[in-house]
């Protein structure tokens, strides 16, 4: 487990330096929006980020918090990913 915590933190601060304080290009704009007004953007809509994404919307200067939110996402991903890949493969480190 603390090799996984390591890693999610690892990541996350990584992640944390890159993040983009403002509203970028792409589908940033249209998912700001439907955070905001609580839309759906275009299909799939992405219904559990813009419900995880919401609440944040409060706290003021929601793109950047809204990019926080997908830097804990990314880097939670990566740590689950990992250990689903050891369970698959058994863990051979120990």
């Amino acid at each position: 487990m603390i090799p996984g915590a390591v890693l999610f933190l690892l990541l996350f601060g990584w992640f944390l330096a890159h993040v983009v304080p403002g509203c970028y290009h792409g589908d940033c704009g249209e998912i700001l929006a439907a955070v905001f007004t609580g839309g759906v953007p275009h299909p799939t809509g992405f219904p559990s980020y813009l419900l995880a994404a919401t609440p944040l919307a409060v706290w003021g200067q929601t793109p950047f918090w809204v990019h926080i939110l997908s830097a804990v996402a990314a880097a939670l991903a990566v740590v689950l990913l990992g250990a689903v890949f050891l369970r698959m493969t058994g863990d051979r480190t120990s």
